[in-house]
């Protein structure tokens, strides 16, 4: 898929796009490169957090411990978590459906910390994880917790190894430069915004000028037409994001 660094080639080509879109070409002095770097900072951090990509993963109990957190610095928000209804919680389960969660093992990667969590984020693969979603919910009926990026069991589990598994967001672009045409849109708008925010903050925001020899004084609208220009780019911004993300309620 085209990026935006098919089309930008590197920062430098980035920076040139959004200068040139706020009115001020080639002009380092108002918006210079650290400035516009850190538009790019917030305009991405705005695209992934409506656009994140969907992970799975799946942890083991320790005995008698209610409390876990698995992202581990791999994600930015637990979604939601479930486990399997053991005979070790006082819960019956059946065989077939502890051998289904056992099949969805294969679909993860290594593990990726100390407490023995794996993580799950190519597409293709959660799909197919997806399609045996139905099955692992009817398995996961003990309750499991989300709260603020923890997972509470509820009973407390009383063995090692039983496979917890959580859904979560994490971040769909590492760089501007790696997001998909397909929202550039959207990122060019979140960018405009936050740049034209900070020139009306700054430099770009003075709204008169006099001549301390003549006398003249020039006013100008600059600050004004910038703070409407960033309610603009918003409105853009919000317009992308009118439909669905996800679709099915799922997971």
């Amino acid at each position: 898929m085209t990026t935006l660094a098919d089309i930008y080639t590197n920062q430098a080509g980035l920076r040139d796009e959004l200068r040139a879109a706020v009115g001020y070409p080639n002009d380092s002095v108002l918006t210079p490169d650290a400035s516009v770097d850190g538009v790019f900072i917030r305009a991405l951090r705005r695209l992934n957090d409506m656009i994140p990509l969907l992970g799975i993963g799946v942890f083991p109990t320790v005995a008698d411990q209610q409390v876990y957190s698995p992202l581990a610095g791999t994600g930015c928000r637990l979604r939601k978590a479930w486990w399997p209804n053991g005979s070790d919680v006082g819960i019956s389960c059946s065989s077939d459906l502890l051998l289904m969660a056992s099949a969805l093992g294969p679909f993860f990667g290594p593990v990726i910390d100390q407490m023995g969590t794996k993580t799950l984020l190519e597409p293709a693969q959660i799909l197919a994880v997806k399609r045996q979603w139905a099955w692992l919910r009817k398995l996961t009926e003990v309750a499991a917790q989300v709260i603020e990026n923890e997972v509470y069991l509820v009973p407390i589990p009383g063995a090692d190894g039983i496979d917890v598994y959580f859904t979560y967001d994490t971040d769909r672009y590492a760089t501007s430069l790696e997001v998909d045409v397909c929202w550039a849109t959207a990122f060019w708008a979140a960018a405009e915004s936050e740049m034209h925010r900070r020139v009306a903050a700054g430099a770009g925001g003075v709204d008169s000028l006099t001549d301390p020899v003549t006398g003249s004084r020039i006013t100008l609208a600059s600050p004004k037409h910038h703070l409407t220009l960033t309610k603009q780019a918003d409105e853009r911004f919000s317009r992308e994001f009118s439909h669905p993300t996800y679709g099915g309620g799922w997971p």
